[in-house]
């Protein structure tokens, strides 16, 4: 079976978004492990998150499914039953690894498919 995908018009956009929360997530998970091997830098590593977390959060304002209009990397209390699952996430957070990954994503809120 072949699924029809659109290119989305704002790929690199799309791409500066799923790359930047990857880095933010990387660095959330630092803050966890940085108080017990290098409790100086724990400032610099908080600033990285919270530089690369608003990084996302404008991005993520930024960018809408050309077909619903919706913002497919902001989550209300539901999404689409269609929506994609990827490495067993869902929501957001699947479009985010199926667009670092995988060059490709369905919106959470019309499930539209979109490649990059």
């Amino acid at each position: 079976m072949s699924i029809r995908m659109e290119a989305y018009p704002d790929k690199k956009l799309m791409l500066a978004n799923a790359y930047v929360t990857l880095l933010a997530w990387l660095f959330l998970l630092l803050l966890f492990i940085f108080p017990f091997i290098a409790p100086n830098y724990l400032n610099v590593v908080t600033s990285i998150f919270f530089l690369f977390a608003s990084m996302h959060l404008v991005l993520a304002l930024i960018l809408k499914c050309p077909n619903c209009n919706k913002r497919p990397t902001v989550q209300g209390f539901s999404i689409h039953p269609n929506a994609e699952k990827a490495y067993k996430l869902n929501g957001w957070a699947a479009v985010i690894v199926r667009v670092a990954f995988d060059k490709r994503f369905r919106c959470i809120h019309c499930a539209k498919d979109y490649k990059l």
